[in-house]
């Protein structure tokens, strides 16, 4: 299981931007594409299970958890990537 901020996500963009400030925790973060994270896990011989997103709410209003929801959606915030090898 894996769970990530795409790059392309809201939530993405607002920590690259401390990233580009120097900030001096995210400046050692590489953010990925989905498609790029989806590419690397099918590369290392995982096939993706299942995928669910959630943090619908802008970095500078996230008030209240939310559920998660089925499947990739660029516009979440945090994204969960089940995959495995199989048997």
């Amino acid at each position: 299981m894996l769970g990530v901020i795409t790059r392309e996500s809201p939530w993405g963009r607002y920590y690259r931007k401390k990233k580009e400030g120097g900030h001096s925790f995210y400046r050692l973060a590489t953010f990925h594409s989905y498609e790029e994270t989806v590419k690397m896990l099918a590369d290392a011989g995982f096939k993706v299970e299942k995928v669910v997103s959630t943090l619908f709410q802008a970095p500078d209003e996230a008030r209240e958890m939310e559920p998660a929801v089925d499947g990739y959606h660029a516009g979440a915030g945090f994204t969960v990537i089940v995959a495995g090898k199989g048997a």
